[in-house]
C-alpha cells in the first residue's frame, strides 16, 4: 500500500470512528432523558396529564396536545426528534415513543 492509499484508508477510519463517536453521545443523551422521565414520571403525569411531551436534555421542551402539533413545534424550533425523547402523558401503563 503506498502511501496516498495509506492516508484514504486513514480518512475513512477517522470518519468512522467520528460517526461512532456521535452515536454513543446520542445514546448517552437518550439514556438520561429515559432516565429523567422515569425518576419524574409522577410529576411530568400530574402536570401533563393527556399531553404529548418532548424532552431534551432532562428538560420538558415542548408540550403538545396532538402527535402533529408535537411534530410541528419540534420542525419549527429546528429540532429533530429523532434525537429528542417524546411521550405521551396518560393514567394508563407507560408508552414511550423515540428513536
Amino acid at each position: 500500500m503506498n502511501k496516498s492509499e495509506r492516508a484514504l484508508v486513514k480518512s475513512k477510519i477517522e470518519k468512522v470512528s467520528a460517526s461512532e463517536e456521535e452515536k454513543l453521545r446520542h445514546i448517552e443523551k437518550s439514556a438520561l432523558d429515559t432516565k429523567w422521565l422515569l425518576d419524574n414520571e409522577e410529576a411530568l403525569r400530574s402536570k401533563y396529564l393527556n399531553k404529548y411531551i418532548v424532552i431534551k436534555n432532562q428538560k420538558v421542551v415542548f408540550v403538545a396536545d396532538t402527535p402533529e402539533e408535537m411534530v410541528a413545534k419540534t420542525q419549527a424550533a429546528g429540532e429533530d426528534l429523532n434525537n429528542l425523547l417524546c411521550g405521551y402523558m396518560d393514567k394508563g401503563p407507560r408508552c414511550l415513543i423515540y428513536q
